[in-house]
């Protein structure tokens, strides 16, 4: 018999995976880039050393290398225009913005405080700039905590739920001359029709700028309308810790165990610790590598425990704005040691 619902370790938990490199992210503050954004730059660059000081060019080329990623030619050309109109608030927010996509939350904090308290200011714009600092604030703080959950219910058919053959007899071929032998029932194909339930929670906290504690509990309830045989349900639990460095990249301990259920009794209870590491890429992708130990222990079939050795590497892809992260693995490298 061949159970489907095989127990699978992943270094984090995928919806978890959103939460702590948003975490990380860099606060929501980078304008719509131009398509031309970069020639801009490079048209203004190119007239720098003659116009230096003028306080409008150094304005547009400013905003030019921001919108370009030219963050520290960004934070020269504020400066410059703050040295002679030290009350220019423009040239202040989009200094607060340079820094604050060049990852200096803190100096990006302390310019956004100062347009704040400038009594010029519109209060829309006071209101949109006094939220990003509360943004810095949160991230300074460890980024703050979420918690997160969902429940599903779903009905279907499958016309084989025991992932069995659906031939009455087999040969053996170190026994073909025995002829074939019969299959019974419960090891031909069976279908039915099924309800099943699943249920999680999962949520991330912030301990500091750059650690982060997570945890995961997720419930799945498969039940066959005919055949309780091959009912199935299991209960997994995900903890760990991760740190996030200067280039946001993150790496992350976690341990993970499952209990798993057939036929409404205990089928096999899974464990393990997970190391992974996670190197952001442009356009919201990282790459992802990880080692991992599991062990499985059957609870009546003992011959069947072993340990699990796994090395792999994938590629994250953030397509909803980092609310979901889907992994794809592009090379996994597994060992299984019964014992």
């Amino acid at each position: 018999m061949i159970v489907r619902n095989l127990f699978a370790y992943t270094a984090v938990p995928l919806g978890m995976m959103a939460g702590l490199l948003a975490g990380v992210a860099k606060p929501a503050l980078a304008q719509q880039a131009p398509v031309n954004a970069e020639a801009k730059y490079q048209a203004l660059a190119a007239h720098e050393a003659a116009k230096a000081g003028d306080t409008s060019f150094d304005y547009a080329l400013g905003v030019a290398a921001a919108d370009s990623g030219h963050f520290g030619a960004a934070i020269i050309a504020f400066q410059r225009v703050l040295a002679v109109q030290p009350t220019h608030a423009q040239a202040r927010a989009e200094l607060a913005r340079a820094y604050a996509m060049a990852g200096d939350i803190d100096t990006a904090r302390a310019q956004f405080a100062t347009v704040v308290d400038d009594p010029s200011l519109p209060d829309p714009v006071r209101q949109r700039f006094t939220g990003f600092v509360r943004q810095f604030d949160k991230q300074i703080k460890g980024g703050g905590s979420d918690l997160s959950g969902f429940s599903e219910a779903n009905v279907g058919h499958d016309s084989n739920i025991n992932a069995a053959t659906d031939l009455a007899s087999i040969t053996i071929p170190l026994f073909a001359a025995l002829g074939p032998g019969t299959l019974g029932a419960s090891a031909r194909a069976t279908k039915d029709d099924y309800y099943e339930l699943s249920s999680g929670l999962s949520g991330v906290l912030g301990v500091g700028r750059q650690d982060r504690v997570f945890a995961s509990l997720l419930g799945n309830w498969r039940d066959n309308f005919k055949t309780s045989a091959f009912d199935q349900a299991s209960l997994t639990g995900t903890g760990g810790f991760a740190h996030s460095f200067a280039n946001q990249d993150v790496i992350s301990l976690s341990g993970q165990v499952q209990k798993f259920w057939l036929g409404h009794a205990g089928y096999r209870t899974a464990y393990g610790v997970i190391g992974q590491y996670t190197h952001r890429l442009s356009g919201g992708r990282a790459l992802s590598f990880s080692a991992q130990w599991n062990r499985f222990d059957y609870d009546t079939d003992p011959l069947k425990n072993s340990n699990r050795y796994t090395l792999g590497s994938g590629l994250i892809d953030h397509n909803q704005k980092m609310t979901v992260a889907a992994m794809q693995m592009a090379d996994m490298k597994v060992w299984t040691q019964r014992s």
